[in-house]
């Protein structure tokens, strides 16, 4: 997985870049450079593959154990898109519960087996991706917090209630380890030491005509027909949150297409996926919203359309920082407007009750017209960015290689330790293969701690270090 690779001096090669004109971003030699960096820092494309594969076969293992309520996790967001190593971020798991779904107006219940409970959407007094959901009848065998959770509206209507179904699944027991925090949108956080996971319990939404209007939509350049499909088929999930200005918002429930969009991350090009990795540490490390004024959804929506309206040959190693120049001019446009369509339902503005002040937006927008003012120097902003660039060639590339097989070993430990669990959530810890894991994972924060050593840096706790390596 040697995706570093070798190159100039970096540091030198981009004190030359800073002295010539702004008008330079375009320049494909640094653009070709700043690719190099990036895979250096795990976004190559052989480590995103690695990490997709991993989790999807941990998702497969944990599905496989026996379930009364007939529920699947499945993980989504920057885990699943492979853009964030181990302890980078916090891990998205969607809890779907398949013996519950609810239908769009039009599709006919009777075709719904009779075990699953159904549910119907009620988009009347809701925003464009909201719904009610109206009881149609109820089944044995789906989780009790369901049944728990429906109330009996103004009008007399037996509907489900999102605050109560959190509310419901917030009882669930925990292990002693685990660390819960309070409800934040749809998700129950919870923290196990180093390792954050938002779980967001989902119901299976058959909304056929939301999809094809999506599968329609012309003039478009991407995603190609067959993916195209595969999103279709997907089909969109149920998730308990109200629209943010809603006067119903305990009582809605935002429709939500995770796994196809995940597709479609998968499906971009590499130049387009690591535009979306800058874009996003522009956000987070530039910008830095404090009540997500600016989520990094609405980033993904961003490089999501300039996919979709720009022909794909466009995209290439060589014109990497044109097109986050002109990401920079769309988001932008998006502070400065509020104005933001979702890609999967354009009805959506996502910009919508984000809470961003008038004396914010204005300070962002002269922040990002300063960035794309500055060519390729804005990349001086970005900390992991700067790290890399006045690191000399050898320490970035050794860098990049023990980082690299650290966190294989660390997909490798959570795969290992998910096939030796029981149905009692009993860990075998007695696993040949997990004590050869260990073992190396030693080896290499050894190697580590030896070197920060000889820098001058001493090393307290190496299991610290480990998660440092992995964030």
């Amino acid at each position: 997985m040697a995706e570093c690779g070798s190159s100039h001096d970096m540091s030198s090669r981009f004190q030359r870049q800073n002295s010539v004109d702004s008008n330079r971003y375009q320049n494909e030699n640094f653009s070709v450079e700043v690719n190099t960096i990036l895979n250096c820092l795990g976004y190559g494309p052989d480590i995103r593959r690695f990490r997709k594969e991993s989790y999807r076969f941990r998702d497969r293992v944990l599905n496989r154990r026996e379930s009364k309520d007939k529920v699947m996790c499945v993980t989504v967001g920057s885990k699943l898109e492979g853009l964030t190593s181990f302890f980078e971020s916090d891990t998205d798991c969607i809890i779907l519960h398949s013996r519950v779904v609810c239908l769009e107006t039009g599709v006919d219940p009777n075709a719904i087996a009779n075990n699953i409970s159904i549910f119907k959407m009620d988009t009347r007094t809701c925003y464009a991706d909201h719904c009610k959901q109206l009881l149609v009848r109820i089944a044995p065998g789906h989780h009790p917090a369901f049944s728990n959770s429906i109330v009996v509206d103004p009008s007399g209507n037996r509907i489900l209630s999102n605050l109560k179904l959190v509310t419901e699944f917030q009882k669930a027991p925990m292990p002693p380890s685990a660390v819960s925090y309070p409800r934040a949108g749809p998700s129950i956080p919870v923290s196990v030491g180093a390792y954050h996971q938002d779980t967001v319990h989902a119901i299976p939404c058959y909304c056929p005509s939301i999809l094809e209007r999506w599968a329609k939509r012309q003039p478009r350049h991407w995603p190609p027909t067959e993916i195209v499909q595969k999103v279709v088929s997907q089909g969109a999930f149920l998730v308990p949150t109200g629209f943010k200005g809603s006067e119903h918002k305990d009582e809605e429930f935002r429709i939500c297409f995770n796994t196809g969009e995940n597709e479609l991350v998968s499906n971009l090009n590499d130049t387009q996926v690591k535009i979306y990795v800058l874009l996003k540490m522009v956000v987070k490390e530039v910008l830095k919203p404090q009540k997500k004024e600016v989520s990094l959804y609405v980033v993904k929506n961003i490089v999501l359309w300039q996919a979709e309206s720009n022909p794909q040959y466009l995209f290439h190693e060589r014109s990497l920082l044109h097109w986050l120049h002109e990401g920079l001019s769309e988001l932008r446009a998006v502070v400065f407007s509020r104005q933001l369509q979702y890609y999967m339902i354009p009805e959506r503005n996502l910009m919508a009750h984000c809470g961003l002040d008038d004396e914010q937006q204005q300070t962002w927008v002269k922040t990002i017209t300063e960035m794309m003012n500055e060519g390729p120097k804005l990349l001086l902003r970005l900390m992991k960015i700067r790290k890399a660039i006045i690191s000399y060639k050898q320490p970035l590339q050794w860098y990049s290689k023990m980082r690299t097989e650290l966190e294989l070993l660390q997909l490798k430990d959570m795969i290992r330790r998910e096939l030796c669990t029981d149905k009692n959530s009993d860990l075998d810890l007695t696993d040949r293969n997990m004590k050869k894991i260990e073992e190396r994972q030693q080896d290499i924060l050894w190697e580590i701690a030896l070197r920060m050593y000889m820098d001058g840096n001493g090393v307290q706790d190496w299991w610290d270090l480990n998660e440092r390596m992995l964030s």
